[in-house]
């Protein structure tokens, strides 16, 4: 069969919304943009807005592409030993996570390989029961799919049956045994997440897959111990610094500029 006409056929039953299809590496924003300053001009007496601040690189996402473009040269390895990703970050950022985990299913595709895409209602549902014959042949692709991506795995109100806990942890033990990848985005750290949900996905996360992270780390809601311990890499390399006088909102900017 000829390369583009199988692409095509991998394609369209891969569900991977259509608009993902038109973005290239290249439209991920990876700045952060800064508010703009209004200046006073020279040649009139009006404000002027300033742009040389408009855009400021976004290290964290920066790296998140490079992670994306390593792991999607590396891809026929990372399949051969059924590694995936968990890819996390913020809701409503403009191209984000789900955006990276496409990048992963198109690259897979044009290597031949079988993807399927799917937000995690949806894929909820077509697990809770077996009874509805559409719903046995979507699960059974979950299964045999040579990629897996679950869109938005944060929706902890649909895992409120033990059927559906019993039927996800199922699928998760089984694709670990076949080594086939899952490709997971959430808008939920894997620490919040596994709170939630059973142990054989934790476990999973934390050994099939690569995590890659684009959350804005919320100190806030932390306690002062807490965030201190996450601080502790810039105590290491700036002993001299009193870390003891810091509140937690000065902690917090520290971070956030590294």
């Amino acid at each position: 069969m000829d390369d583009k006409i199988l692409y095509e056929r991998l394609k369209a039953k891969s569900d991977i919304p259509e608009e993902y299809f038109t973005y290239r590496l290249s439209s991920y924003d990876y700045y952060k943009h800064a508010s703009k300053k209004p200046t006073k001009s020279k040649k009139k007496n009006v404000d002027k807005i300033d742009e040389s601040e408009d855009k400021i690189i976004d290290k964290q996402k920066l790296k998140a592409l490079h992670d994306i473009i390593k792991y999607c040269d590396n891809i026929e390895n990372n399949f051969n030993d059924g590694r995936g990703l968990f890819i996390y970050g913020p809701s409503g950022s403009h191209l984000g996570i789900t955006l990276l985990g496409t990048f992963v299913l198109r690259k897979a595709l044009s290597q031949g390989k079988k993807c399927k895409f799917v937000d995690f209602p949806t894929f909820i549902l077509n697990i809770s029961s077996y009874s509805d014959e559409f719903k046995i042949l979507q699960a059974t692709e979950y299964y045999t799919t040579d990629f897996l991506m679950i869109d938005s795995i944060n929706a902890f109100q649909y895992l409120n049956t033990s059927m559906v806990k019993t039927n996800f942890a199922d699928l998760v033990f089984q694709r670990r045994k076949a080594k086939k990848p899952i490709i997971f985005s959430s808008h939920s750290d894997p620490d919040m997440l596994s709170l939630s949900y059973c142990d054989t996905l934790s476990n999973f996360i934390d050994s099939y897959c690569e995590k890659i992270d684009l959350s804005v780390h919320s100190i806030a809601r932390m306690t002062l111990v807490e965030a201190r311990t996450r601080i502790d890499n810039f105590a290491r390399s700036d002993p001299g610094r009193d870390w003891q006088k810091y509140t937690v909102d000065e902690i917090t900017k520290i971070i956030s500029n590294h």
